[in-house]
């Protein structure tokens, strides 16, 4: 059987916020034409195409982790996700809106901010 070796792989990145792998158009090239392990081709953190223009539309996003999370590395992300326009962020929380592209929040938070936007259609 022959194994086939890459010397050539795209270089990916994960999201912070959905935690998907995408890749950043970079191209790797061993130097000495060994093989690239796919494991090494994850770099870095950066936003995927999608959340990318979500930040740059003004939102930040609450993603809902089991914990806090000391680093995005040791996140347990429930895959619930909400996005904020960072202009009602002190509307919503008695906090300043935070700089970066997202906030890791506790269990059931996300659950009861949709409830109280139902709550305030309903009125409406």
């Amino acid at each position: 059987m022959n194994k086939q070796k890459n010397f050539v792989a795209m270089e990916k990145a994960v999201c912070p916020v959905c935690g998907t792998l995408h890749e950043t158009g970079a191209v790797f090239l061993h130097r000495h034409l060994l093989n690239i392990p796919k494991a090494d081709t994850v770099t870095h953190y950066a936003l995927c195409p999608e959340h990318k223009r979500l930040e740059d539309e003004g939102y930040i996003a609450l993603v809902e982790a089991e914990s806090r999370p000391a680093t995005l590395a040791d996140a347990v992300r429930t895959g619930n996700i909400l996005h904020i326009k960072r202009d009602i962020w002190g509307g919503v929380f008695n906090t300043p809106c935070p700089d970066g592209p997202m906030v890791f929040a506790e269990m059931g938070t996300i659950d009861k901010i949709q409830a109280r936007i139902k709550e305030a259609e309903a009125t409406l």
